[in-house]
């Protein structure tokens, strides 16, 4: 019987082919070369790596855009001018009001009267119905001479104190030379009772600080005075009205451009009319003032005393000439008390804006307050080598104001013997 014979080939020596992959078959491709060697001493069959793939170099940076200066535009701060006195919008110089007053606005001519009105009335002949015609306007005349004329003008009663304008000086030197400068002091002062208002300071240094001492400084005006002569009464000092209403009155109101504000300031007290206080002749007046009422608080006070010649009066205007050697004039004219006290209250009321400049002003003039406060207190308190006191003695010393010698002994002064 015939046996089979298996022939049994090694694995190993058979070529390693590819998995099936469906019902193709992957042909072994020549890079894949077997190394019998290899597989003979049971190493696997690894494939050759592949050489590696370079990276492609780095694109280069791209050059750095040079940077754009940024500018930044600071406004630069404003200038800062010369002060300004203030003036309220729309008010009329104070020359302007008086040129009225001088040259009054002529009236427009009266109608012609008709047949009818020119009849003469039952039981009157013509000519007596012209006498009385006559008489009537000579009447109402008169009493329109005795009434101020202020109430009337629009312009007094809004204007600010100003200088000269136009021809108001020439007239005034006019009405002056034709004054009575022989009449006596009760004369003038019958013709000085009542309030008058400010219209013309042809010094403009006093027209700016005023009478109350509310407007020393450059950032503030006066934009309003107004005066009150009282008739002295024997009973003043026993009833104490002269507490209440005293003979002099003088309100200034006062605008301060550095904070935007106005303040009033009303001055009491009395006056003297003497010859032997003018010059050329004039009958002469001295202004004195005790009490000062500031914004509701009052302070006793003695201000020096305002002198002036009353160089022109009439039931209209008032000319005053200084005393104090430069002969400028005040012009004021009369106004009905109540009318005054409007005007206070009005320009008490005004829109003041806040001047730069005068804000700079009060700034540095403050900070050279401060410095020269420091430097004194600086040169106060310099150690004295020779001063040997101890520091709870100085602080004493300092507080009490006692002043000592470069070794420590106080200086009393008692001033000279009396004995």
């Amino acid at each position: 019987m015939w046996g089979v014979t298996l022939l049994v080939v090694p694995s190993l020596l058979l070529p390693q082919l590819a998995p099936r992959s469906g019902s193709m078959r992957t042909p072994v491709t020549m890079a894949e070369k077997l190394d019998f060697m290899k597989l003979l001493d049971g190493e696997k069959l690894t494939p050759k790596p592949a050489a590696p793939v370079a990276a492609p170099p780095a694109p280069a940076p791209a050059p750095e855009a040079a940077a754009t200066p940024v500018t930044v535009k600071v406004k630069p701060p404003e200038p800062v001018g010369p002060l300004k006195p203030f003036a309220p919008d729309g008010a009329p110089a104070g020359y302007e009001a008086l040129a009225d007053l001088l040259d009054p606005p002529v009236a427009a001519p009266a109608d012609e009267p008709s047949a009818e009105a020119a009849a003469p009335a039952d039981g009157l002949s013509a000519d007596e119905t012209i006498d009385v015609a006559d008489a009537a306007e000579a009447e109402e005349a008169e009493e329109a001479a005795d009434e101020p004329i202020v109430d009337e003008v629009d312009k007094l009663l809004s204007c600010t104190p100003s200088g000269w304008g136009g021809d108001c000086l020439a007239k005034i030197e006019a009405l002056e030379e034709g004054f009575d400068k022989t009449q006596d002091a009760a004369a003038l002062r019958e013709q000085l009772l009542g309030s008058w208002k400010l219209l013309v300071d042809d010094s403009e240094v006093r027209r700016g600080a005023g009478l109350a001492g509310q407007a020393e400084k450059p950032w503030t005006t006066v934009v309003g005075q107004f005066q009150t002569f009282r008739k002295p009464d024997p009973l003043d000092i026993l009833n104490g009205n002269l507490a209440k209403a005293p003979l002099l009155e003088t309100t200034e109101v006062v605008a301060d451009t550095r904070v935007g504000t106005t303040v009033t300031a009303a001055l009491k007290g009395g006056y003297q009319i003497s010859k032997l206080t003018s010059a050329n002749g004039l009958p002469g007046v001295v202004e004195y003032y005790t009490s000062r009422q500031v914004g509701g608080s009052s302070d006793e006070l003695e201000l020096a005393p305002n002198r002036w010649s009353c160089s022109y009066v009439s039931p209209t205007l008032r000319v005053c000439k200084q005393e104090d050697g430069s002969k400028a004039r005040r012009v004021y004219a009369k106004v009905e008390p109540a009318a005054a006290q409007d005007d206070i209250a009005r320009l008490g009321k005004l829109e003041v804006g806040v001047d730069k400049a005068a804000v700079a002003a009060y700034k540095a003039e403050e900070e050279a307050k401060a410095k020269a406060k420091a430097k004194a207190a600086s040169d106060e308190d310099e150690d004295d080598p020779n001063d040997d006191r101890p520091m709870w003695q100085k602080r004493i010393d300092k507080a009490d104001g006692i002043k000592r010698t470069k070794n420590g002994t106080p200086i009393i002064n008692h001033g000279p013997p009396t004995a």
